[in-house]
């Protein structure tokens, strides 16, 4: 069980009866931090492990203290039952409440830093942190595209342009390279009679190139690849 709780000067959160000894603390696993944090589990076999109680797996936890500037991270095996020694990097930022992605065997987060990402390697278990693509947006996700590589969805929600645009990059070799042309979420979307619309990014489809977006007025799934926006999810 996962459980996190707010303490004095921060939140507090631990892994309980599942890791005895970890941080020496009356058999509870934790790690204190003041700005946030995040996690992500993998099963050996593929499953995100969300659904169903079968299999090994992996539980990725990251996070910061921000009276040190440093970002923590180490992961929980359910083979050996046991958390690795934590990694860390200089970071002055906080982890970002949104979803997480694995990609190639490595685990991405966004963070408060409008110009960086987390980055865990889990096998090695290293962290660091990469640069994000150029600009400033209104809101970003990260999604695991369908070729198997990293891409970042960016939503200008049109306080500045007066326009409601998204912009895909994806992580190449050379850097980030922009994908394709720019989606036009107002001519999809928003009534032409509510130039003020408020839309959110919610989320990603693992391996599947399709976005969440909250438009007020429904959930919409989006590809990223062609641009289409598809039914109303809710």
């Amino acid at each position: 069980m996962v459980a996190a709780r707010r303490g004095q000067g921060g939140l507090l959160c631990g892994a309980v009866d599942i890791v005895p000894d970890v941080h020496e603390h009356n058999g509870v696993a934790q790690v204190e931090v003041t700005q946030g944090l995040g996690w992500s589990s993998h099963n050996h076999l593929g499953c995100d492990h969300l659904a169903c109680q079968g299999g090994p797996f992996l539980v990725v936890f990251v996070g910061t203290d921000e009276t040190e500037d440093i970002t923590r991270a180490c992961v929980y095996s359910s083979e050996t039952g046991e958390w690795s020694a934590p990694a860390s990097v200089h970071l002055n930022c906080y982890v970002d409440i949104k979803s997480s992605v694995l990609v190639g065997g490595v685990v991405y987060f966004l963070c408060s830093c409008i110009h960086e990402i987390i980055r865990y390697d889990v096998a090695k278990q290293v962290l660091t942190v990469v640069d994000r693509p150029p600009g400033e947006y209104d809101d970003i996700i990260l999604v695991a595209v369908e070729d198997g590589g990293l891409a970042l969805a960016c939503l200008d929600d049109g306080v500045r342009s007066h326009c409601n645009d998204i912009y895909v990059w994806s992580k190449e070799a050379v850097g980030w390279v922009r994908r394709g042309g720019v989606i036009d979420i107002r001519g999809m979307l928003i009534p032409p009679q509510d130039p003020v619309h408020a839309l959110y990014l919610l989320g990603s489809a693992e391996g599947k190139d399709s976005i969440f977006l909250d438009a007020d007025h429904g959930v919409f799934a989006i590809n990223i690849r062609s641009g289409k926006v598809g039914k109303k999810i809710c």
